[in-house]
């Protein structure tokens, strides 16, 4: 039952078609840059020429540009795209001398209507190369052709000529940065949706938790997981997510400790466990808590069940509704809200709630 996802690069554009703005998540980390690509493919050439988009290893850079380039090739077909690397356009250039075929190469990059390049910084020390982007920049710009550029650090920075730092402080300069906890969370939802992997809440909030560096640890992370499950058909739980993290955080010298790697570690319940306490707790049982009754002695525990849920394992209105016989979400959200309010006020439902919280480990 091997989990892939096929996706093929398109020898023309450069372009991977798994990346796409559908799949892009925005938060605040990124939401100038999207804002600014988003622009651009309403009016390539027009909004903001050159784009120039920066920040640090992994914060997904590259999704954003390869994202901005399919989606400009979707709205005009036909538009010429062209996406590359740095490194690529440099061994291009040198294969260009050697075999004596620059025109080749300058036609192939000066006709588009839009040209991307990766990682931008990697043109330092290499004079032929920056000399040869110079002119194809200058083509391109003064046919008023799109250009989007990324880097690790904004054009100030870059060891560059200072003609090619200021024609890229001509356009918008945006930057990517880390990832907030929420941006992160919703990032593992959306990939692990994407290889049909539904992880317990808590296991993804683990993760969001634990790997803050970048988007490309968090997706190092969830990969291992797919592993995991594509050899043992078990769903991963927090346990086996923090093995998988102590097994990737190789660096002796890593100052950051994450909690359960060495030491023992309180493992988060699942939303199961959390069911069967209350169902052994107001002596009603789990089948009767997911069914239709609305008599008190069921329905209090199934409101809490999804109060306690929602609370410590993060779970959204729909899931829970979709454990719970397929409730409406507002109908989980309207429950969730009552506990919350009236534990405020109701002294004994107070207790109720705590004692359950004990017998599952969140307090």
């Amino acid at each position: 039952n091997r989990i892939e996802l096929d996706f093929k690069v398109d020898p023309e554009t450069n372009l991977n078609p798994r990346y796409s703005a559908k799949s892009l998540i925005v938060g605040s980390s990124n939401e100038l840059a999207y804002a600014a690509a988003e622009a651009v493919t309403s009016k390539p050439g027009e909004a903001y020429n050159p784009l120039f988009i920066y920040g640090g290893v992994g914060l997904g850079k590259t999704h954003l540009l390869q994202a901005t380039g399919n989606h400009i090739l979707k709205h005009s077909s036909k538009a010429t795209v062209v996406y590359t690397t740095t490194e690529d356009f440099t061994n291009q250039v040198i294969e260009a001398i050697q075999h004596q075929k620059m025109e080749q190469f300058r036609n192939r990059y000066r006709r588009v209507d839009v040209l991307i390049i990766d990682d931008i910084q990697f043109l330092a020390n290499k004079e032929r190369t920056q000399e040869e982007f110079f002119h194809t920049f200058n083509a391109l710009y003064e046919a008023r052709k799109q250009i989007i550029i990324s880097s690790d650090r904004p054009p100030q920075e870059l060891q560059l000529e200072d003609r090619l730092i200021s024609r890229f402080e001509r356009g918008m300069i945006a930057d990517v940065g880390t990832p907030d906890y929420e941006t992160r969370l919703a990032i593992l939802s959306e990939k692990a949706a994407e290889y049909h992997l539904f992880m317990d809440r808590s296991v993804l909030a683990f993760i969001a938790e634990h790997a803050t560096r970048n988007v490309r640890e968090l997706e190092g992370v969830l990969m291992q997981a797919v592993a995991l499950y594509e050899l043992e058909q078990r769903m991963p739980t927090v346990k086996s997510i923090a093995d998988i993290m102590r097994k990737l955080n190789k660096d002796p010298h890593e100052k950051e400790e994450i909690v359960g790697f060495d030491t023992p570690m309180k493992k988060a319940p699942t939303f199961q466990e959390v069911m069967e306490a209350v169902s052994s707790y107001y002596s009603v049982s789990v089948q009767d808590m997911i069914g239709i009754s609305r008599v008190r002695q069921t329905l209090i525990p199934r409101q809490v069940a999804m109060f306690l849920g929602q609370k410590h394992l993060r779970m959204s209105y729909v899931r829970l509704g979709e454990f719970f016989g397929n409730r409406d979400h507002t109908t989980v959200m309207n429950a969730v809200k009552k506990i919350g309010e009236e534990v405020q006020n109701d002294s004994q439902l107070l207790r109720e709630v705590r004692a359950l919280e004990q017998e599952i480990g969140v307090v």
